[in-house]
């Protein structure tokens, strides 16, 4: 008769001796755990047994010495985010909307008056345009029937660019590039169609505001050297901040 090996030891009935555990040094946390919660249990946070472990609550950390042997637990204040950088009262109404830091500044400062008095944040939709961007804007408030915001000299010369434009039946794009041009060329003069050209002015969404809380933007923007104008399409509150005149 051929004799078959032993098997390993974890095949057979017996258990396979556990491995035991060096004990780390230091005083037994579960034991001392009732002098830790006497000392830790304050209105501001409290120490608690998870299973896994002892969590701290609730925005706090604590620094438990267990290798000296007092358990004393110090409690960190942790910083809150919106301490060192308050959230802003404005926000962009899309990736097209671009502002510099010094326009930022102007829109947190009208969009804080306005919430601390209307309880609301502001939408900004228009910033530093250039002149193939602005006349986008412009293409779209003529098609629009809008033919009153832009009633100064400048504005007239591009809306004639546009109504000779669609007389002649040239397409969006050939009435763009003739607009952008000009727009360019008047701004290099010294008489910009808009301040957005020259990264002065900001568009306010006013659509879904009540009477009076378009009054307190319009205050707003006054209060901050800005000149408020209403515009339609699409609807919103224009605010120019020339820069002689901010503070």
């Amino acid at each position: 008769m051929v004799k078959l090996p032993r098997p390993p030891q974890a095949w057979n009935d017996q258990p396979a001796a556990t491995p035991q555990e060096t004990p780390l040094s230091g005083p037994d946390i579960d034991s001392g755990s009732a002098g830790l919660l006497d000392g830790l249990q304050t209105p501001g946070w409290h120490l608690e047994n998870s299973g896994l472990g002892f969590l701290f609550h609730p925005q706090t950390v604590a620094q438990i010495d267990l290798g000296q042997g007092s358990h004393a637990a110090q409690p960190v204040a942790a910083q809150t985010p919106t301490d060192a950088h308050p959230a802003p009262h404005w926000s962009a109404a899309d990736n097209s909307v671009h502002l510099s830091d010094a326009m930022s500044s102007v829109a947190e400062s009208v969009g804080r008056e306005f919430n601390q008095k209307a309880g609301k944040n502001l939408v900004v939709t228009g910033g530093a345009r250039t002149p193939t961007s602005q006349a986008e804007v412009m293409y779209d408030k003529f098609r629009g029937g809008d033919r009153s915001t832009y009633r100064g000299p400048s504005g007239r010369e591009i809306m004639s660019i546009y109504d000779q434009g669609i007389a002649a039946g040239q397409t969006r794009d050939q009435i763009l590039q003739s607009m952008a041009t000009t727009i360019q060329s008047q701004k290099d003069a010294g008489r910009p169609v808009s301040r957005h050209l020259d990264d002065q002015a900001l568009d306010f969404r006013s659509k879904y505001m009540t009477d009076h809380e378009r009054a307190i933007l319009q205050d707003a923007i006054r209060n901050n050297s800005g000149i408020p104008l209403v515009e339609g399409t699409p609807r919103h509150i224009h605010g120019s901040f020339p820069l002689r005149d901010r503070r």
